[in-house]
């Protein structure tokens, strides 16, 4: 009779300890299923941006599938180690846009030549380069990034840029 009542306690308690990890495997599974989906326009130019896992890909043209973003991916913004974005988006008169490196984050390009590309630039060039947008000059076609896109929204709206960032795009995908 005292083996039995082992066996139920030991039964019991996995019982127990099975749903415990589900319930975990659960949640640890909708914590990070958020994904945000940015287009950002100026002047016909469309760039599509996708954040995931603290990283952000950006793809020529409009697009809303994440998948679609992330496989064709020319630029890739990795931000896990900084933990933050910081980045400056151009776009240019004859349809290209470059991104610029602005502070957190580490860039690769994954196809070379296409229309959306990023340069580095040491610090009295980048200085050179962004000056003619700010103050008094007009700042319409730069595009201040950023990981926390309220402060982005806040921000590029403050200082007046030209560049239409939706973020009606932004969804929540169900596991």
């Amino acid at each position: 009779m005292e083996l039995t009542l082992v066996k139920k306690y030991i039964i019991s308690q996995l019982k127990n300890w099975v749903l415990i990890f589900f319930l975990m495997i659960i949640t640890l599974g909708c914590l990070n299923n958020k994904k945000n989906i940015i287009h950002y326009k100026f002047k016909g130019t469309e760039v599509s941006r996708c954040d995931a896992n603290k990283k952000s890909y950006f793809l020529y043209g409009k697009c809303n599938s994440e998948v679609k973003i992330i496989d064709g991916a020319s630029v890739i913004i990795d931000w896990q180690f900084d933990d933050f974005l910081n980045a400056l988006l151009i776009f240019h008169e004859d349809g290209t846009v470059e991104i610029l490196k602005n502070g957190g984050g580490e860039f690769s390009a994954t196809k070379g030549g296409g229309k959306i590309f990023f340069k580095r630039y040491e610090s009295p060039e980048h200085n050179r380069i962004t000056q003619k947008y700010f103050p008094p000059n007009r700042f319409h076609n730069l595009f201040r990034l950023s990981d926390n896109l309220e402060f982005e929204a806040k921000t590029n709206r403050d200082f007046g840029s030209d560049i239409i960032a939706d973020y009606a795009a932004k969804q929540t995908v169900s596991n």
